[in-house]
């Protein structure tokens, strides 16, 4: 694969700050060390016409402050890379050993089991956590316990959609040819959009007779997207109790095989659009912190408090839509922001005051558990609302559900 002067130069920029500082460079100092001698340099235009799959772009927001990230088909092509894919290659080897070994018995895969079983050094863990964060290609789940990433864990994805593919990759020529084989696959079968019932080809799917509304393509799973945050400055949320009943409240609904959750953990606004891009979900649902003016707090570099304004949320829905039917706030005073998201999405549920972390947890339990045993989207919002009010928390006032473009009566997912 060739690369222009410019694209080798930008790419090589971004890895020699990895290389040396064990994190990714923000869009701002490569478009500042590049311009020293090349005052023509934009950098919108040369991170936008690299070839897909080398890393996330710089297109949405023109945030100076994001990570420019690359992927390992970008690695790959810069000098004094080999220490860095010779680490990857040898986790992955360790997933997928481990995978075999225990199967789904333990899919758990840590910084410090690494530390302790292969001996790596901090430096050469927090990069080899960095650039499987960026891969999302074996893993289902994603968390850093700390900003720089020195700490970090993730869940494998079982079976040949995941990790079970890379099964005899002794080498990273042999990685990018997995990933290329898998990316072709992709492209000569793709998934069917759900977003209004359209295919990409121009046809239309399949829908069930008596909601118009049931995605019904066949072996496909609903993608439950987790993002959660919970910044250092704010008060503590038990968001792993509510992603915890959010899991078992699917496992034991009558159609828990059809759902496929996917988590991360500390999202940064930098984190938004590559999540959406890389998992086209289904169901997006938020959890963590909103201000009083109507803002979800994600994180910023640092892991403090960065607002996010609905005008901002609207504009990033409007355009990375895709399969998304149904988006969740469930953070305080997110109402204003469900109602920008709404211009776009089918259905959205934001909270109209502060909530606190019980009803919370018990509205979500009750939404998914719902839908898992195939009921609308708006049955699912009533029975969270009741389930609020059963447990007495007075609260069931407090979501609300928006759908400007649509009947929450009428969509189901299984």
């Amino acid at each position: 694969m060739e690369l222009s002067n410019i694209q080798q130069l930008y790419i090589q920029t971004i890895f020699d700050y990895f290389h040396d500082q064990g994190t990714w460079p923000t869009y701002g100092h490569v478009e500042r060390k590049i311009s020293q001698a090349h005052r023509d340099f934009h950098m919108r235009e040369v991170a936008r016409d690299l070839p897909s799959g080398f890393g996330n772009a710089f297109a949405f927001n023109f945030d100076r402050n994001q990570e420019a990230v690359l992927r390992i088909q970008a690695v790959y092509l810069c000098k004094g890379s080999e220490e860095e894919l010779a680490d990857f290659v040898r986790v992955l080897r360790f997933c997928v050993d481990k995978y075999f070994s225990f199967g789904e018995n333990n899919l758990d895969v840590t910084s410090d089991e690494l530390k302790e079983q292969l001996n790596m050094p901090e430096m050469s863990i927090r990069k080899v956590g960095r650039l499987i964060e960026a891969e999302g290609m074996f893993w289902g789940s994603y968390g850093r316990k700390d900003v720089e990433g020195n700490s970090w864990m993730f869940k494998l994805t079982p079976g040949m959609e995941g990790i079970a593919l890379f099964d005899k990759v002794a080498s990273i020529e042999q990685y990018l040819e997995k990933l290329d084989q898998r990316n072709k696959a992709f492209v000569a079968a793709p998934r069917p959009s759900i977003y209004r019932g359209v295919l990409s080809n121009g046809g239309h799917y399949p829908m069930a007779s008596l909601s118009g509304n049931t995605i019904e393509g066949a072996g496909s799973k609903v993608k439950v997207l987790f993002l959660a945050a919970n910044p250092k400055d704010t008060n503590p949320l038990r968001l792993d109790e509510e992603i915890r009943s959010i899991d078992l409240a699917l496992q034991q609904a009558e159609f828990r095989d059809k759902f496929d959750i996917k988590q991360h953990w500390a999202v940064r606004v930098t984190d938004l659009q590559g999540y959406l891009l890389r998992h086209q979900p289904d169901i997006v649902h938020f959890s963590g912190h909103g201000s009083a003016v109507s803002e979800i707090l994600l994180e910023d570099n640092n892991g403090n408090s960065r607002p996010v304004s609905p005008r901002a949320l609207s504009q990033l829905f409007s355009i990375l839509k895709d399969n998304i039917r149904c988006v969740i706030l469930n953070a305080c005073y997110s109402e204003s922001q469900a109602q920008a998201i709404a211009k776009h999405i089918d259905c959205v549920i934001g909270m109209s005051n502060a909530i606190g972390d019980e009803a919370a947890i018990s509205f979500a339990a009750a939404f998914y558990q719902a839908l898992g045993y195939g009921r609308s989207v708006q049955a699912a919002f009533d029975l969270g609302c009741v389930q609020i009010d059963l447990e007495n928390l007075d609260e069931q006032d407090t979501p609300k559900l928006l759908a400007f473009n649509n009947t929450p009566e009428s969509i189901t997912f299984v």
